[in-house]
Formats: C-alpha cells, sequence, structure tokens
C-alpha cells in the first residue's frame, strides 16, 4: 500500500516528483537537522522519532536548481514523511537516499501486482485510481489474514518457550518502520512487559 500510495502522489501531479539526483539533497538537510540528536556527530539519525525535520528548508527561492525543491516537490516528501494519515507510517528521516523505489513515475511490480492480482483480481487494475482509504482496507479484507503479520497475542508463541528477535532498520523505504514498532508496542499491550521482555 505505501509504495503505491506514494507514486499515485507523485504521478497524479509529476511537478511532485523528486529526481532521483534530489534524494542525496533531501538526507543530507535531515542529517544536518537530526545527526547530533544523540550526542554524536556520525552520519546516522539514531532515532528518527525525535527528529524534526520539515523539508521546506530546501524550498527554492526562486529557480528551480539542484540544491532546492520546488514548492510540490516539498509537499511529496512532507507526505512521504507523514504516510497516508490514520492508515500507516511513513518514511522516516534518514531513509531518503532509498527512495527511488517508492517515488518513480510506476509502482514496483510486486507492489502493484499485489493490488492487480490479489485484492482486486482484475489483470486491468490500474494504480491511478488507487485511493488509499479504500484500497487499503480492501486489501485488508482480501489478504490480510495470508499477507499481515500483525497479531500481537504472541502468547501461544512464548508459552512453547518461542523466542523472537525483531529487527528492523530506521531508514528502510519499503516498509515503514514504525510498523515495527507498533507492532512491538502491541504484542507488550497484549501479553504484558514481563512475558515480552522474558
Amino acid at each position: 500500500g505505501q509504495q503505491v500510495w506514494t507514486t499515485t502522489l507523485v504521478t497524479r501531479d509529476p511537478g511532485s516528483m523528486i529526481p532521483a539526483a534530489k534524494y542525496a539533497l533531501l538526507h543530507d538537510a535531515a542529517l544536518k537537522t537530526c545527526d547530533t540528536k544523540d550526542g554524536v556527530k556520525d552520519g546516522v539519525i539514531e532515532n528518527p522519532l525525535k527528529c524534526a525535520f520539515d523539508p521546506r528548508v530546501l524550498l527554492c527561492k526562486g529557480a528551480e536548481s539542484a540544491s532546492c525543491l520546488t514548492a510540490a516537490q516539498v509537499e511529496a516528501a512532507r507526505l512521504t514523511y507523514q504516510g497516508p494519515r490514520g492508515l500507516f507510517p511513513g518514511l522516516e528521516p534518514g531513509s531518503e537516499t532509498g527512495w527511488a523505489t517508492l517515488s518513480s513515475a510506476k509502482p514496483m511490480a510486486l507492489a502493484e501486482e499485489v493490488y492487480k492480482f490479489l485484492v482486486y483480481k482484475d489483470p486491468n487494475w490500474n494504480y491511478l485510481t488507487f485511493d488509499a482509504a479504500r484500497d487499503i482496507a480492501r486489501a485488508e479484507k482480501e489478504t490480510g489474514a495470508l499477507m499481515d503479520s500483525i497479531d500481537a497475542n504472541l502468547r501461544p508463541f512464548f508459552y512453547r518457550h518461542g523466542k523472537l528477535l525483531l529487527y528492523h532498520g530506521w531508514a528502510d523505504p519499503g516498509i515503514a518502520p514504525r510498523n515495527t514498532v507498533n507492532y512491538y508496542t502491541n504484542v507488550v499491550k497484549t501479553v504484558g512487559k514481563t512475558s515480552a521482555d522474558d
């Protein structure tokens, strides 16, 4: 859903397409804003959740150039960080160099094919008709049981002495890292902190 949503944003308004050459510009600006929040300047945003990066700092003051973003590009970046409100989180500051898979003229084949063949069962489904609220809800209904790993009740797994090591990189451009944070939080709420920690 995220990849189709992001591609649809920029395809509906071609002026919002952020050229791949400007991903480094965004990344450097995010690092400049947030790298030292952990007390160390090391080229890494340790905790993007504490990063208040606003891509408007890159807004062109005059004509577009390689060192600035147009208003439409700034809005596309802002929405990529935000994600579709109430549906799933956006991407984190520090992930910009991986956005080429998201902000392209067409969604990656896997994302588009999930909607064509699994959600709508229609090889003629067009990603330009994508509506986040409608289509993500339909995807959850049609494919959720098969594809989503969101059940927070890990009690049966823990009862059998299962151990789960969970990792997700903050700079992941394909799946919003806060999805994993939200899942962990839901597991702790469901099974209790002691069980989760054990």
